[in-house]
């Protein structure tokens, strides 16, 4: 089969909607599809990655958007001819995409993987927050709605997909789980001693590893670490906060947080390996990969209660829940796992077995193709 996805993010830009992207193209690939990828995103030659200029967004300036895509995207989809036109991002990439398909009468099955409307606690200015977000709100409703099949990464982000349209949806909405190349991830975990690198040794180490934006909860983590300044935190990441993070540390003397700013791709998993906890504060995630990254590679997953976390993450089976935006909560599960090593073992045990059963990319890479087959069988439509 042949698939042309669309992404206003991916790699290298390190989140998670670039990190499954470019692990759902290999897979793809692997199980003998050609795969292209058209993005706003910079970085290397790769090959069947169509890169198109882009400008840095003023707000949010680890992302780029795309300087009239359209015509690019018009002519690369015609001379591809792919059998289906996936959508990751709904914006100008993502839009580029769905008016090239469907001029070329191309299926197209969309992924909502970024929930928007929450995302308003990481844009600083009144007016650009009620901009971005209502209008990108519904811009990208429209676009899903109109899509031939649509996927997310959660139960509780179809629930809330299906309450918050401004019409009913006239497809099923599946959920297929964004997952993480694991084989690849496991590969790389002992080529660094990350404990001996940071000086780490003996010391428990709870891990935050995401972009720098309010909505991930860095505050809640930051918060944290003041309340238990007998652990060591490690930061990993960057993004529009990183000066007022850095700040935070200094003004309030945090000798036990070590910040690391961006960390490349060959160390992250590790540093997952050498955390005995890695924690998702997060407000807003649709999924949590970094969750089932930290899972994979040995570290005990605590996130939040809020958005798709829950739907893999169970509190005192295979990781621990907090209540989002609760320092006190988190500061509590933190206590508590590092008295009790039985239990500790315990979740990296049910963890490791959960991986084992259901972390696979090949998993979502086969659920992706039996909905584009389905797409494909059932010819183009248009919807309105």
């Amino acid at each position: 089969m042949r698939i042309a996805m669309f992404s206003e993010t991916y790699v290298p830009t390190k989140d998670g909607v670039a990190v499954y992207v470019g692990a759902l193209k290999e897979a793809l690939e692997r199980m003998g599809h050609d795969v292209i990828v058209f993005t706003a995103s910079r970085g290397d030659a790769e090959a069947g990655v169509h890169r198109h200029m882009s400008l840095t967004v003023p707000f949010y300036p680890q992302y780029k958007l795309a300087v009239f895509p359209y015509w690019n995207a018009y002519k690369i989809l015609k001379k591809f001819k792919p059998d289906v036109v996936h959508l990751h991002t709904p914006f100008a990439v993502g839009s580029a995409g769905f008016l090239s398909a469907r001029k070329l009468r191309i299926p197209i099955v969309g992924s909502f993987h970024t929930n928007i409307r929450d995302m308003s606690k990481s844009v600083h200015s009144i007016l650009a927050n009620r901009a971005f977000v209502a209008m990108g709100w519904r811009y990208s409703l429209g676009i899903y709605w109109r899509c031939n099949a649509l996927t997310v990464p959660s139960a509780v982000v179809r629930d809330f997909i299906h309450q918050s349209a401004i019409k009913p949806f006239k497809t099923d909405i599946r959920v297929v789980w964004t997952l993480p190349d694991v084989s690849a991830l496991r590969a790389k975990m002992n080529r660094y001693d990350m404990r001996k690198e940071l000086g780490l040794q003996g010391k428990f180490v709870v891990t935050f590893l995401s972009r720098l934006v309010r909505d991930k909860g860095i505050y809640t983590f930051l918060e944290c670490a003041c309340k238990n300044r007998d652990f060591s935190f490690v930061i990993g990441g960057t993004g529009p906060e990183e000066n007022a993070v850095r700040k935070y540390i200094a003004d309030r003397k945090l000798e036990n947080v070590k910040f690391l700013g961006f960390v490349e791709e060959t160390k992250k998993p590790a540093l997952l390996k050498a955390s005995d906890v890695v924690v998702l504060p997060s407000f807003a995630d649709t999924f949590g990969i970094i969750l089932i990254e930290a899972m994979a590679c040995g570290a005990v997953a605590v996130g939040s209660d809020a958005g798709g976390i829950v739907e893999f993450l169970k509190h005192g089976e295979n990781g621990m829940l907090f209540r989002a935006g609760d320092a006190g909560a988190l500061s509590n599960v933190l206590q508590v796992l590092a008295g009790d090593h039985a239990l500790c073992a315990k979740l990296r045990a049910n963890a490791s077995e959960f991986i084992a059963r259901h972390g696979s990319i090949e998993n979502s890479a086969k659920a992706m193709v039996k909905i584009y087959e389905e797409v494909v069988n059932a010819g183009w439509k248009r919807f309105v």
